[in-house]
Parts: structure tokens; C-alpha cells; sequence
């Protein structure tokens, strides 16, 4: 019985509904013009069961797709199919059926990149769409799939980068993920994206710590999966185009260029991943890159032809080499770690670049720390050819970029530029590859200088290192300057360019930095025997001898103690001793040592500038006036003045050192003789401790340096021989100044309220100093000093009447009475004196006479210098010889109102007192000799 073709169709329906396939088999043998190739798969892909086992329909399935004719077919079943009457439709309603049916397309409206392809493949890719999403079993779409590769190229392409990703990341490596990826959401994975997506249990296992097989994931997962990229980037192109565009890629896919993995602009997703966790740990990386080989290295499990990878290995293997070399070298260029195993990494990336590319660096001696650049086969066109953009990491990856270029010159420039790293590490400044690439290509003078000083400044801090290792040092910074060559042309034999991190900067410029270092590091002798002893000195002498004396200073500088055992101040001699055979004629170097001396020596007192700030040797060099510092000694150490010696010592040995800055009446005192500013600084110092033992109150020893230190009396003697001959009375030398005010000050010293005969003694040197100072201060002082010899002559006059009266007292017998009673045992009377006491009187007469003296003033003085203008001035002690002395008595005995006697001090001889003299009358005549030449022309006296 004839069947309608609605009849055959709903038969069809329920036989694939009940997964009766051998039945429906037949159905189509005998029914093989209503039920066609695409209906029969799409009532398949409809209403068969998507829990039925493939196994199940799988021969039907090739037996459709080999069977082009029905009679064929029928021959090869042998059977008429046998309709069941129960299940039998009347003609109308089997139409209205037929109608109702909603039989699903073989190829979604998502997949516009399947519509040109076969029948049996669409059904195949709907049918497992269908599988994984109603039961998510890969293993039954495995069934499905695998039998049907050798069908279609497409199909082989989609299990590859599609079902065989997805069983190994959630069968085989990561059974125990959870949330699994439909094929659905698996087939919109792409680029970067899709790469993390992929490898992001990986990830996650490797921020954890845990182990980690990243290379596995690459090799199994992802290559796989990137065989697909080339369709899924059809595909989105694919909805942007017509269906012709669209029929046009599928048949592309036919022709297997999806295949193509090797094509690295498809694989630049891995590598900006790759790059990215190199930035994150970059050991991880170069393990990676070390372990995996790249696109030529994937495991397709079997699945791709033979003959498929014959014309990959043929055609690409080496684009894809060189790709992957490129990724190594872009990772090199862009870490950013320093660390010593950091470098290693990197040479292993390099030795990897090598070995895939099936190339060496055949002429360098890679066992050498220094290599020549002049053994490196590097081209002009190379340098010629890079730019700072080069090194900008979106262009690492470029296809024109030659840095990352795998080649004889970029792998030579690279392992220089490892190198230099290595040894900058080693001297303890560390550079990434990127910076030495720029600095030794395109950085201009002043960037490298400023590499250079973070290299010494970091090689001042190491410690313990030898005199091999500063050799060591030195040849490797020359190294560094132009990559061992000092030719200009050491790039290639058509190139100018100098190249080298330091390769702007002079070679003299160079060493001059390296004696500073040594220097620094207190290797003297070796620095000696570099640049002095060598018979060819690699600098100048006087560069040698320039940076000596500024490393000496600099130490001096320094230092915080003055003393030269130890400290900066030691290094500065210690610097000084080992040249100055080499410079002995160096007045800079003569002048450091007399400063290191003087230093030293102020190091033994204590000394506080303002504000509690101790004081360090700089302060002495900055300071506007060094030799005030020894003001600052005097007034902090007590009795510091009695060593004026040593004081003195160091105020010379400051101007020796040319720190005679300063000095009152002296524009420029730098350029007096030597002599005559050792003589300054002398005087001024013991003027200095004059004004420090007056206020300690001890005018002894500041009287004995006024006459004794500062020779008062002689240079007394040369100003009036001076102003005798007619020089002017307004200017004085400054070397004079300072004796006359010195002198000056110590005669204006108060009395010590001691005993009348001490205030007379002392009244007395004050005097003496008060009339030689009139000889020596300018013509505006004189009033000033004349007033202060008046009150000294008033005071001394009082203390002479107060000890007259008291000797008096005790004569007249007001005293005696108290002594004339036997009031203690042993006591005299007077009549137990007798005659003695009596023998006495004629000295109490000599006494009356003096009390009727009166005192001289001022007038008298000056009566007394009108009379004695053709006289010379009255010596003292200070002046020598015998004929001056006997001058001396005849003065005092001619003049008499100015030589009255005094009774305790005399100066002549006989028993009746005649001769004798009073101290402070030999003071008044010693004034009157003065004003002679002093302030005779205050009273119109006329000059010899």
C-alpha cells in the first residue's frame, strides 16, 4: 500500500522519537524521494533523543551520506519498510501534522560561516550543540564527532579547537573544576580573552602557589584551541557579509587554511599574554618559554592528517621559529627585574632564541666577562634602523622592529647589552636591558654623566674590597665606555657611531672619576701606582694633581673631629703623604698640610660655635675670619692663654695654609709677604690672650706678654724715631695697632683690692704701659688715653697718702701705746727700744717732707715736658745699656720737681736718703720723655 508523504514524514517523526533508527532506516530506502538527505537529518537533529548513544545511529548516518541514489540504497537494505496500521494517519490530518512539525535548521542563524557546507556536517555540529546542551557530555559528543574528521576539514578544525580544548580542560587536566564551559560559550571565546579564559585554572593555581604546568595547558589547550581562531575571526567578519562572502569563507575552511597555526599574527593573543605574566614573574615566564616551543610545539591528540602536518613542517616551521624568538626577545626587552638571577633568566631566553632559531653566536667567547664589540657581527643598517620607539612595548612584538628582529646583530646587540648589565649589577648599579639599550644608543652626555655618578656613588658604599677588585673596576668602566673599543668605528665598517653606555663621556673624564673613587676608598698606594708611578699615566699630572688635592679637601671637609689619627681628617693626610713626594713643590698641598695641623691642634680644646653646634673642621675653611676661632678657644677653655705657644703655632700654621681672610686695617692681607702675615697672626693672638688673662684677673701674665711677647718697649722706641722724623700721627701699622691696644686695655685692668703695696705695684706697670702706649696710638686716642693715665696717677697718689698715713700712725705713737704695754709675753715697750726707736726720727722727718709734696698733675707733667724738649724720651727697663742709665740719674737729679725722693724705692745710694727716687716719679719723667715726640706739639714745643 502506498503511503502519502505526510504519512512517511510523521512515520520518520515517531521512529526518530523512539530512537528507532534501524527502522527509520529503512523507512528512507523505501521512501527515499520524500525523505531526503537535509530533511531526514533535520527530523534527526528534531526529535531524535539527545541521550541516545551515537553508536546507535552512527552507521545510518554514513550509510546516508554514501548512498547518493536510492536504488543503491535499497540494494545495499534490502528491505521494504512495513507501515504499522495502528499508527496509520487519515491523509488530512496527516498534512495537518506535517504542518505542525517544527523541524530545526541544520545551521543556526549564529553560525552564518556553516551554511555552504554539507548536510551531514551541519547536523553533525547542530547534533553535538544539542548534546552538550542538554546533557553536557563531551564524551558522547566525542562519539559523535570523531568518526566523521576524515568527512570534513571543518569538521576536524571544529573538534580540534573546540571539542578537544574543552575534554582536556574538564576530563583530563582540571577534572575537578566546576563551572564548566558549554561548547556554546567555549566557541565565543577569542584573542586575549579568550586565552585568559582558557588558562585561568592554570593562573589560579599559580597565584596560589601551587604547582603549576602552564607549558602543558599551551601545548594541549590552547594550541589546539587557536587552530579555530582563524574561523572564529571569519566568523565575525562573516556577520558583517552578505551569504556569498559568507559561502566564500566556508569554502576557504574547506580548503583547510584554518590549519594555518603556525601564522603567528593568529597566535598574538599567547604571546601579549605571555609577555604580560613575564612583567608579573618573569621566571615563570622564561620557564615557560624554555619548556614550550611555541606554534610548532601543540598536541592535537591525533586528530590532525598527516599530510597536513607534512605541509605545515615544509611551509612553516620557520615563520613560526622566528615568531616565537621574537616573543623571547621582546621579554628581555621589556622586564623590569635586576636581580642577579634576573640577568641569568635573560641569557637563557637569549641561548633559547639561539636553539630555535638553529643559530649561534659563532665568533664571540661568551667565557669572557668583557667581550669586544669588535668580534660581534653587527650590522650598520641594524643601528641605523632602531629608534627610541624601538623600545615602546606595543612595538616589542612589531613585524619591523629589528631590535626584536631574530638576526646576527640583534642577538650580539643583545648579548652586549646583557653583559653590561651583568657587570653594572656586579659594580652595584643595576640597569634593565631597555635603559642600556637607550642610554648606549640615544642618551646624550649629561644622562650618561648621571649614570656614571649613581655607579660611584654606588661603588663609595661597598666595603671590603681590595686593590684587584678597584682594577677590576677600572677596566670594566672603560669597558663600559665603548663596549671594548676605542674606535670610533666599532660598528660595522661603514658606521661613525660610538655606542656604549658611557661612550659620550672622555675617556680622561673617565679615570679622572676613577681616582676619585679609589681615592674615596682609601687605596692610595694603588692610586700611586696607576697614575703616577706608570710609565705611561693614563691622565695628565695635573689632572692627577687637581683631583689629589680636591679629594683631600673633600675628605678634610668631612670629617666631623679634627684630629688626623682618625676620620676624614686623617684621610686627607694620609692622601697628602702618598702624593707629595710626586708634588713636592705643590703649594697646594703644603697649604692642606699646615691646615691639617692647625686642625689638629684645635682638636685638643673644646670648642662650641653658636647655638650649641660642636665644632668640625669645615667650619675653619667657611669661616670668614679662622684666626677669631682662637678668641672662641680662649674664651671656652679656662687658662687656655698660658699656652700661647701652641696657640701661636696654630694661627701660623692657619696662615700658612692661606686662611688669613681678614684683618683690620689690611684690604687684602692674602697678598702681604708670608712674614709679614705670620707676624699679624702672631701678634693678634697674643693680643688676644692679653684680653683672655685680663678677665681671668691675671694681669701678671698679661702684663708679661705686653712686654715680653709683643716687645713693647722696642717697638715704643721705633714709632718715636719714626714720628721724630716727621711721620704722620694719624696712621699706625696694623701690627703696631694691636700692641697699643693691647697695652692700652691692660692699663685700663681694675685693681684686685689687694694690699697697698700690691695696687701701688700694679698702679705703677699700668702707668708704665699707659705712657708707652702714648707713644704708639694715632693722635685721635691720646686725649682718651692721657684721661685713663690721669685716673691712674690720682688712684696711685691716693694709695701713696693712704700708706703714709698708716706708717705715720704707727710712728707717732698712737700705735706705739698699744705696743708699749707688756701685753702679750715677749713684748717691748718703748723704753725697751731706747735709742733705736729714737735713731729713727730722721726718716719720719724724711716722711714729713714727703706729705708736704703735693701730688702732680696733669699741668705739672706738661710744664716738666716743656723743659725737657731738647732731652730724649726717659728709658725704663726695656732699654739697654749703661750710658742710658746713667742719662737716666742725671734726669732725675737735674729735674727736680719731676724726681722727688720716696723713701722704700730708690735708685741711688748714700745713708741720708739723697738720690733716691720714687717709682712714680720715674713714670712722670718717663711721660715727659714722651710727650716730647708724643704731644709737644699739643703745647707749641718746638722739635730738634
Amino acid at each position: 500500500m502506498d503511503h502519502s508523504p505526510a504519512s512517511v514524514i510523521l512515520e520518520a517523526v515517531r521512529l526518530a522519537t523512539e530512537s528507532d533508527v534501524s527502522r527509520l532506516g529503512q523507512l528512507v530506502s523505501s521512501y527515499p524521494q520524500v525523505l531526503h538527505l537535509e530533511l531526514i537529518l533535520r527530523i534527526l537533529l528534531s526529535y531524535l533523543p539527545e541521550t541516545c548513544e551515537p553508536a546507535n545511529y552512527i552507521k545510518t548516518l554514513h550509510q546516508l551520506v554514501s548512498t547518493h541514489e536510492e536504488s543503491l540504497y535499497r540494494s545495499s537494505t534490502g528491505s521494504i519498510y512495513d507501515f504499522d496500521s495502528s499508527n496509520e494517519f487519515p491523509e488530512d490530518e496527516a498534512r495537518r501534522g506535517v504542518r505542525t512539525l517544527h523541524l530545526i535548521p541544520l545551521t543556526h542563524h549564529l553560525h552564518r560561516d556553516e551554511l555552504s557546507l554539507d548536510p551531514l556536517s551541519k547536523f553533525l555540529l547542530s547534533r553535538a550543540r544539542r548534546i552538550d546542551l542538554e546533557t553536557g557530555s563531551l564524551p558522547t559528543i566525542k562519539e559523535l564527532i570523531e568518526p566523521f574528521l576524515d568527512h570534513s576539514e571543518y569538521i576536524r578544525s571544529w573538534g580540534v579547537s573546540t571539542l578537544l580544548p574543552l575534554l582536556r580542560l574538564d576530563y583530563e587536566y582540571y577534572p575537578e573544576r566546576e563551572n564548566n564551559y558549554t561548547i556554546a560559550e567555549f566557541e565565543k571565546l577569542s584573542g586575549r580573552h579568550g586565552v585568559d579564559k582558557i588558562l585561568a585554572e592554570a593562573t589560579y593555581s599559580w597565584e596560589k602557589k601551587e604547582p603549576v604546568r602552564f607549558e602543558r595547558d599551551l601545548r594541549g589547550i590552547v594550541g589546539p584551541w587557536m587552530y579555530g581562531e582563524p574561523v572564529r575571526k571569519r566568523r565575525k567578519i562573516s556577520h558583517q557579509r552578505t551569504r556569498s562572502s559568507s559561502m566564500s569563507t566556508a569554502v576557504q575552511a574547506e580548503k583547510g587554511d584554518h590549519l594555518a597555526a603556525s601564522d603567528w599574527q593568529n597566535w598574538e593573543p599567547v604571546s601579549t599574554w605571555l609577555l604580560d605574566l613575564s612583567r608579573k614573574d618573569f621566571s615563570k615566564a622564561v620557564e615557560i618559554y624554555q619548556k614550550w616551543g611555541g606554534p610548532g610545539d601543540v598536541d592535537l591528540g591525533g586528530w590532525e592528517p598527516q599530510r597536513s602536518r607534512d605541509r605545515r613542517k615544509e611551509e612553516d616551521d620557520h615563520q613560526a621559529a622566528t615568531s616565537y624568538a621574537r616573543v623571547g626577545l621582546a621579554m628581555i626587552y621589556q622586564s623590569t627585574q635586576t636581580s642577579g638571577d634576573a640577568y641569568e633568566w635573560m641569557s637563557r631566553l637569549l641561548d633559547r632564541n639561539l636553539v630555535i632559531c638553529e643559530d649561534s653566536l659563532d665568533n664571540l667567547d661568551r667565557t669572557t666577562q668583557l667581550p669586544s664589540v669588535d668580534d660581534c657581527e653587527i650590522e650598520a643598517h641594524f643601528l641605523d634602523a632602531l629608534s627610541p620607539a624601538s623600545l615602546h612595548e606595543e612595538r616589542l612584538l612589531d613585524l619591523n622592529n629589528d631590535l626584536t628582529r631574530p638576526n646576527k646583530s640583534a642577538w650580539y646587540f643583545t648579548y652586549l647589552v646583557l653583559s653590561t648589565a651583568r657587570i653594572l649589577r656586579g659594580l652595584g648599579h643595576s640597569l634593565v636591558p631597555r635603559q642600556i639599550a637607550a642610554l648606549s644608543l640615544w642618551e646624550g652626555l649629561e644622562d650618561q654623566r648621571k649614570e656614571l655618578r649613581k655607579l660611584i656613588s654606588a661603588l663609595q658604599a661597598s666595603k671590603g674590597r681590595n686593590e684587584q677588585f678597584w682594577r677590576d673596576t677600572r677596566e670594566q668602566l672603560l669597558w663600559l665606555r665603548s663596549w671594548g673599543t676605542e674606535s670610533k668605528t666599532n660598528i660595522g665598517a661603514q658606521t661613525t657611531r660610538s655606542v656604549g653606555p658611557l661612550c659620550r663621556i672622555d675617556v680622561v673624564d673617565l679615570d679622572i672619576e676613577m681616582l676619585k673613587l679609589i681615592l674615596t676608598t682609601n687605596h692610595y698606594k694603588l692610586a700611586v701606582q696607576i697614575y703616577c708611578s706608570a710609565t705611561d699615566p693614563p691622565i695628565p699630572k695635573d689632572f692627577v694633581h687637581s683631583t689629589m688635592v680636591e679629594a683631600a679637601f673633600a675628605s678634610y671637609d668631612s670629617a666631623s673631629n679634627g684630629n688626623m689619627t682618625r676620620g676624614g681628617v686623617k684621610k686627607a693626610h694620609d692622601i697628602l703623604l702618598h702624593f707629595q713626594p710626586h708634588f713636592p713643590e705643590s703649594e697646594n698641598v703644603n697649604r692642606l698640610l699646615s691646615l691639617i695641623s692647625a686642625t689638629h691642634s684645635l682638636s685638643f680644646y673644646s670648642l662650641t660655635l653658636q647655638h650649641g653646634v660642636p665644632f668640625q673642621p669645615v667650619n675653619i675653611r667657611v669661616h670668614p675670619d679662622p684666626l677669631s676661632l682662637v678668641a672662641k678657644v680662649l674664651d671656652q677653655n679656662s687658662r687656655s692663654y698660658t699656652k700661647l705657644d701652641d696657640l701661636i703655632e696654630i694661627g701660623r700654621n692657619l696662615v700658612k695654609g692661606g686662611l688669613l681672610k681678614s684683618f683690620e686695617g689690611v684690604a687684602d692681607p692674602q697678598n702681604l709677604p708670608e712674614k709679614r702675615q705670620l707676624l699679624l697672626a702672631e701678634r693678634r693672638i697674643t693680643s688676644m690672650a692679653i684680653t683672655a688673662s685680663l678677665s681671668g684677673e691675671d694681669f701678671d701674665t698679661a702684663y708679661s706678654y705686653i712686654v715680653n711677647r709683643l716687645s713693647l718697649y722696642e717697638t715704643t722706641t721705633e714709632s718715636s724715631a719714626q714720628k721724630s722724623n716727621g711721620a704722620s700721627s694719624d696712621s699706625v701699622a696694623p701690627e703696631d695697632d694691636i700692641i697699643w691696644r693691647a697695652a692700652y686695655q691692660a692699663g685700663q685692668a681694675p685693681l684686685n683690692m689687694g694690699s697697698s703695696r700690691s695696687d701701688l705695684r700694679r698702679l705703677e706697670q699700668r702707668m708704665e704701659l699707659l705712657s708707652q702706649v702714648l707713644l704708639l696710638a694715632p693722635s685721635s686716642a691720646i686725649d682718651e688715653i692721657l684721661k685713663t693715665w690721669q685716673t691712674c696717677e690720682e688712684q696711685m697718689n691716693l694709695r701713696a697718702s693712704q700708706e703714709a698715713e698708716e706708717e705715720s700712725r704707727w710712728d707717732d705713737g698712737s700705735a706705739g701705746k698699744a705696743v708699749g704695754v707688756r701685753t702679750v709675753p715677749g713684748g717691748f715697750t718703748l723704753e725697751d727700744v731706747g735709742p733705736a726707736y729714737n735713731a729713727s726720727r730722721p726718716r719720719e722727718a724724711a716722711r714729713s717732707a714727703l706729705n708736704e709734696e703735693a701730688p702732680m698733675g696733669l699741668f705739672d707733667v706738661a710744664r716738666g715736658a716743656a723743659s725737657a724738649l731738647s732731652k730724649s724720651a726717659f728709658p725704663l727697663r726695656g732699654l739697654k745699656g749703661a750710658a742710658t742709665t746713667n742719662s737716666v740719674k742725671a734726669d732725675m737729679h737735674q729735674d727736680s720737681p719731676l724726681s722727688p725722693t720716696f723713701s722704700d724705692h730708690t735708685t741711688g745710694s748714700g745713708a741720708d736718703g739723697e738720690g733716691r727716687v720714687r717709682k712714680r716719679d720715674v713714670v712722670s719723667n718717663m711721660v715727659t720723655g714722651g710727650l716730647v715726640s708724643g704731644i709737644g706739639w699739643v703745647l707749641g714745643a718746638p722739635k730738634e
